[in-house]
């Protein structure tokens, strides 16, 4: 996979995952995972490079 190609994958991740915390702010990172087939950590890692997490946190 081309380092473009990745970026461009990172961005829909955090994209939908953002976008699924706004339709439902009770939604679990397992949830979520699960709904985008990744793991839900990577979901965590996510959040943390959006800063969404700590406005979650806030």
């Amino acid at each position: 996979m081309s380092e473009i190609k990745e970026e461009g994958l990172k961005f829909y991740y955090e994209r939908e995952i953002v976008e699924k915390i706004e339709h439902d702010r009770h939604i679990s990172s397992y949830d979520i995972g699960k709904v985008l087939n990744i793991d839900h950590k990577t979901v965590l890692n996510h959040l943390e490079k959006t800063e969404y997490k700590e406005k979650l946190d806030a």
